[in-house]
């Protein structure tokens, strides 16, 4: 290993012990004066921070009265914030909709400054030895903790995403179903405001492409509603099982991970979540029928065990086109394209909700599909996806541990809002 990439090394296992990146911070007090040990590193200054670790949030930007408004109003507050010229990446300006932004993100640069269209380069410099020793650190310290059990809309200041780092958001609303048997935001015809996020794991050289979603809907006067769903760990290929395969919609997602023969990076991360979540390919979604969008709890809640997100064959089709005709253009570039058109009245259907898992859907006779895995709900997009610095550094959205345990021993959430006490 050179001097230069072990330096770095270090000084990352330095940053991650002494801030608040994934737990808490401490820096030399002025008490310390002379006696301080001049070779320590003591990261006091965020700038400094920023320089060894990249991108991390600044803390709370959303107004303090947040968490009063309404689903409606939270989604316009926060898209608001995430779309401020300051906050999108690739100088998009007001360009944030129709071929206009899909030629201006095209043209993007993909690197490291912050106007750039981001490149997850954080761990991507080191070797793929010195990746596994650092995400081994990470798991053993069980600092995940955090990401389930904090609330919250935004990350907590200098806390950092080093999963799924860069990424694309889009407004969006999952319109439910009238025949919907579910509560909470899966009441009969609920219409639920919410951001969307859709990035890949990390450095791609290490992890391969591993697409995944994020989904924040938001409720009246309380804790939103918040999901992360996968299909598997593994990179995602094509049928030869070497070529990549940049489509984020060739797969469908689910909270239950499709289990595979994790090698490498994708092994490294279950066993990180395996030290903090009893089921680490797998993440309750209970907390989907407690309140209801308008923020009223449910007397007697009703979730499904599992969802399904079923991309449709034309959206999979329209990105993969772009794909094909841009080879060298980041999957971003493809998400814009194919919602550059997205409005409230004309959205565009990111996803069919199901009840079960990716794995059996996948697996399914999809003649019977719509009988075996009902569709409860339909996630539409109703801006285009944009690069949102915002979206990256600040938005951020809980794991759920489950209110009922899962295993023996096993934790729940600790917040009241999501798991009100029986």
């Amino acid at each position: 290993m050179s001097f230069r990439r072990s330096l770095l090394l270090s000084s990352m296992f330095a940053a991650l012990a002494c801030t608040p990146l994934l737990a808490c911070s401490s820096s030399a007090s002025e008490e310390d004066g002379d006696n301080a040990d001049e070779g320590a590193l003591h990261l006091s200054d965020d700038a400094l921070l920023e320089a060894v670790l990249g991108e991390v949030s600044r803390g709370q930007t959303l107004p303090s009265d947040f968490m009063t408004k309404s689903a409606a109003e939270k989604q316009s507050i926060a898209w608001s914030t995430a779309t401020k010229s300051s906050e999108l990446r690739c100088h998009l300006g007001s360009t944030v909709a129709g071929d206009a932004l899909v030629s201006a993100l095209a043209a993007c640069k993909v690197g490291t400054d912050s106007d750039d269209m981001k490149a997850a380069t954080l761990l991507g410099t080191l070797s793929r030895a010195s990746y596994q020793i650092f995400m081994g650190v990470l798991g053993a310290s069980g600092t995940l903790t955090a990401a389930f059990d904090t609330p919250g809309d935004e990350l907590p200041r200098l806390r950092k995403k080093l999963l799924h780092p860069f990424g694309s958001i889009a407004k969006v609303e999952l319109r439910v179903e009238e025949n919907s048997a579910y509560t909470g935001v899966l009441r009969p015809g609920a219409v639920v405001p919410g951001i969307a996020r859709l990035s890949s794991g990390g450095p791609e050289k290490v992890m391969g492409f591993v697409p995944g979603l994020g989904l924040k809907l938001f409720t009246g006067g309380g804790q939103s509603v918040d999901f992360h769903a996968l299909n598997s760990l593994a990179k995602q290929t094509l049928e030869d099982g070497k070529t990549m395969d940049h489509n984020f919609f060739s797969r469908p997602f689910s909270n239950e991970i499709v289990r595979s023969d994790n090698e490498g990076a994708g092994a490294l991360v279950e066993k990180i979540f395996a030290k903090v979540h009893p089921t680490p390919t797998h993440l309750p979604v209970d907390h989907m029928g407690l309140r209801s969008v308008d923020g009223e709890p449910e007397s007697a809640p009703k979730s499904p065990q599992d969802i399904v997100f079923d991309p449709p064959a034309e959206l999979t089709k329209s990105f993969q086109s772009y794909i094909d005709a841009n080879p060298e253009s980041d999957p971003r570039v493809a998400l814009a394209y194919v919602t550059k058109d997205a409005t409230v009245q004309n959205p565009v259907v990111l996803y069919k909700v199901r009840v079960g898992t990716a794995e059996r859907f996948q697996k399914a006779d999809k003649a019977t599909a719509d009988a075996s895995f009902p569709v409860v709900a339909t996630l539409v997009a109703t801006s285009a996806f944009l690069p949102s610095k915002w979206g990256d550094g600040q938005l951020y959205m809980r794991h759920n541990r489950g209110c009922k345990p899962v295993m023996p021993g096993a934790h729940t959430a600790a917040s009241p809002s999501l798991c009100p006490s029986r």
